[in-house]
């Protein structure tokens, strides 16, 4: 049986229902008919306008899951809803399609920090005792030949279609959790101009931050990378890339010889643009493979990380 037709009905009239202002987009030019663009959703999604338009149009086969996941969050799909998708071959992905579309600009530091890990001690410089606050603090069995820089934002968050309070950001959580696993140094970026706890107050900030293209200024800048043969580029995915402060901190280096691994939490663009912005503002460098961590998801990391440690190399034991 060919459901392409239903799957295009649902998937327009859903998209018809979105508006530019939920999900924290430009409104543009006036338009005919109401609701996004394909354009906006393939954006919210992490995926090519070309891509998401054959999707619409019913044609899902070929598609990955976390393409299907990150378009059924998009598309705000309610229990009814995904009952009926459910009747489709190989779209159970798509059924976990919920919450608000505004939710996918900041939905990279989503969790529970009651069910997750706590972050190593040393995340963070000010807990590196009375280690400099533009130092890395270092793990005790840290070679210097591994740096893990990350940035994370606790407060008011996107979880599941409504908002959690977290004491720790999720990017903050896993950053701990390797830092345990492989000894590395660990630096965490923190923003000059604190981003608010509030979340609808950080999404419009974010998406001035991204239309301006601007550089955020760093609190605690680090002096040096070069001990370091291989970085860890650690953030949450806003509006499916990283927020613009990491993009001032690796236009402060030259990366090239280096190997940057790109790592994400996110709520439905994997490593969003990551590697692709990595790779332009870090000339010389390697792109290696990345980790992508749904929030939701966090406090059941510790497998995908350990095998994505092993699977790089950076974890040996």
């Amino acid at each position: 049986m060919d459901n392409r037709s239903e799957i295009r009905d649902l998937m327009i009239s859903r998209r018809a229902r979105l508006s530019p202002q939920q999900a924290g987009l430009p409104a543009g030019g006036t338009r005919r008919v109401p609701g996004l663009r394909r354009s906006g959703v393939a954006q919210l999604a992490g995926v090519s306008l070309e891509h998401y338009t054959r999707l619409e149009r019913g044609n899902l086969s070929g598609a990955s899951d976390s393409v299907l996941d990150a378009v059924g969050r998009a598309l705000r799909l309610d229990d009814a809803e995904r009952a009926h998708l459910g009747k489709h071959p190989r779209r159970a992905i798509l059924l976990g399609a919920v919450g608000t579309l505004a939710g996918t600009l900041l939905g990279a530091c989503t969790g529970s920090p009651e069910d997750a890990p706590t972050a190593a001690a040393p995340a963070t410089p000010s807990a590196a005792g009375n280690q400099s606050r533009s130092a890395p603090a270092t793990s005790s069995s840290g070679s210097g030949k591994v740096l893990l820089a990350y940035f994370s934002r606790a407060g008011e968050n996107y979880f599941n279609g409504g908002r959690k309070q977290l004491s720790v950001g999720n990017t903050e959580v896993v950053a701990g959790l390797i830092g345990r696993r492989i000894g590395c140094d660990v630096y965490r970026i923190e923003a000059a101009d604190r981003y608010p706890d509030d979340y609808e107050e950080t999404v419009a900030r974010n998406v001035r931050e991204q239309n301006a293209n601007a550089r955020p200024g760093i609190a605690n800048p680090l002096a040096s990378i070069e001990r370091y043969d291989t970085i860890l580029l650690g953030s949450p995915i806003w509006n499916v890339r990283a927020p613009m402060i990491m993009t001032t901190f690796v236009e402060q280096f030259s990366f090239n010889g280096r190997t940057i691994h790109p790592l994400t939490t996110y709520a439905m663009s994997g490593l969003g643009t990551t590697e692709r912005d990595y790779a332009a503002s870090c000339p010389g460098a390697t792109i290696a493979e990345g980790l992508a961590v749904r929030g939701e998801e966090i406090a059941g990391a510790e497998p995908a990380v350990d095998a994505w440690l092993r699977r790089t190399g950076l974890l040996t034991r």
